[in-house]
């Protein structure tokens, strides 16, 4: 029976390559597989719960209080698995669902997410960069436009370029512009 709480060496090596702080241990109260993160003892909750049992408890009679050792074992027990926990290994309606390679590609997909947060900020700059690009462009084009309008030197150069006739040689002389 001891094997059945054991996990799939290849389902904690898929974790750990996700996250080396990943581990997995089998949750007697809720019959179901947990995936810790940041276990202070390799992923064992017993092992850390013992430990910061006994440093509680010594801190109690420190300050001179007796609070037994189960108690204090029992607190570190939540505490610890409400900090580290990070997955119950279940199906989506709460059932039982085994230790699989489902699990490694869940934690996959959120490890690419934590990894590209940034993405949706990047993007987000990028559009705003790209729409104040083209707010300049049309008012640049705008403003060249305008200027057309105003110019009637450039007027009769377009026109006689786009009706394909020589274009003729425009001089100003004061103030006054005269065809040559």
């Amino acid at each position: 029976m001891d094997a059945f709480y054991t996990p799939d060496r290849a389902i904690v090596r898929g974790l750990q390559r996700v996250d080396p702080l990943l581990s997995v241990a089998w949750d007697a109260d809720r019959s179901r597989w947990c995936v810790y993160h940041d276990l202070p003892h390799a992923g064992r909750v017993d092992d850390s719960a013992a430990v910061l049992a006994r440093e509680t408890a010594r801190d109690y009679r420190a300050a001179g209080e007796l609070v037994p050792y189960h108690v204090c074992l029992l607190a570190a027990h939540r505490l610890i698995e409400s900090e580290k926990l990070a997955k119950v290994v279940a199906e989506p309606d709460g059932s039982y669902r085994p230790l699989d390679h489902r699990i490694v590609r869940h934690f996959e997909r959120l490890d690419w997410l934590r990894r590209n947060y940034w993405l949706a900020d990047w993007q987000r700059l990028a559009h705003t960069q790209q729409d104040q690009l083209k707010a300049e462009r049309a008012r640049e084009a705008s403003d060249i436009w305008d200027s057309i309008r105003r110019d009637k030197v450039f007027q009769n150069q377009a026109s006689d370029v786009l009706w394909g006739v020589r274009p003729t040689r425009s001089v100003q002389v004061g103030g006054f512009v005269c065809d040559s």
